[in-house]
């Protein structure tokens, strides 16, 4: 999964190339921290209570709001809240992916901290340019690809009106029912940066009726941002803040795309300050620092 890698993979890479001795959970070694990363049912309880009787640090790193369920959403059960709440009697720290998720961990546990998912196409790129057509980009999970048909309003009178284009990136074609023309590029993390440059808009509509869409974190347009497209999106709490043009009513969806599109001095200039956006607060030098500042306090605690 795209967060095992994020959160544990490449900061692993990282955290080795920096002095700090970690890797994948090994039963013959001894640790002073083991990270349980969004692993709580019951052979992750039974494992977490032997650590603990050695004396080892126990942190659960999570990202999807497992802590309560309020609106309608398949994705959380009551087994998943039951097991989580049950592992917690056994964690030191908690570490969550977005600043709402660590608020909502902060009512059920007294030591959380907020870690952002590093965004691994942050670098140094051009501004973008609009292309005609202007193509829009979906990138994520093609199961979760239907949040685009929140806006499909939107997107018929904006093919009224403009050129447009929606591009898919993802690891199969979602084959969605549009009212505009849709191409699919297979999602590939090694060459994600060409890909995305491919895109001008990045759009990001969600469902914000429930406490897991609610819980998102940056990523999702932390890496089309970080190579120069200009992002619409949904009010995601982690979203707010950022160089992102929230959108809260299919109006203002309408109205921010064929802002970027009619003014392209705008778009440029928003293309910039995303790339550097992301420089700034998601490079792996940042987040793998907040990594080794918050391991010293976790042992010394």
């Amino acid at each position: 999964m795209a967060s095992t890698r994020i959160r544990c993979f490449d900061i692993i890479s990282y955290l080795k190339k920096h002095g700090t001795n970690t890797g994948l959970y090994s039963i013959c070694k001894k640790y002073d921290i083991v990270i349980f990363q969004k692993s709580f049912n019951e052979k992750h309880y039974r494992l977490a209570r032997k650590l603990r009787a050695r004396c080892t640090r126990i942190v659960l790193d999570i990202n999807v709001n497992y802590f309560e369920k309020t609106g309608e959403t398949l994705q959380v059960t009551e087994k998943h809240i039951e097991a989580l709440h049950r592992f917690l009697e056994l964690t030191d720290t908690i570490f969550t992916s977005s600043s709402y998720l660590a608020e909502i961990a902060g009512k059920y546990h007294p030591d959380v901290h907020y870690i952002p998912e590093h965004v691994s196409t942050s670098g140094s790129y051009p501004p973008r340019k609009l292309n005609d057509p202007v193509k829009l980009v979906y990138c994520g999970y093609a199961i979760k690809a239907d949040s685009v048909l929140l806006i499909k309003d939107v997107l018929r009178k904006l093919a009224e009106s403009y050129n447009i284009e929606l591009m898919f990136v993802c690891e199969k074609d979602p084959q969605l029912d549009l009212p505009v023309k849709a191409s699919f590029i297979k999602y590939d993390h090694n060459k994600l940066a060409e890909i995305l440059r491919q895109g001008d808009i990045k759009i990001a509509p969600r469902k914000l009726d429930n406490s897991y869409d609610l819980g998102h974190s940056f990523t999702k347009i932390g890496y089309p941002m970080s190579v120069g497209l200009p992002v619409v999106a949904s009010p995601v709490p982690s979203y707010k803040g950022s160089p992102a043009m929230i959108a809260e009513s299919p109006e203002d969806w309408f109205d921010h795309i064929s802002f970027l599109i009619n003014t392209p001095e705008e778009y440029t200039k928003l293309s910039g300050e995303g790339i550097l956006f992301v420089k700034e607060h998601y490079s792996i030098d940042k987040i793998g620092g907040i990594y080794k500042e918050l391991f010293e306090k976790v042992i010394n605690a």
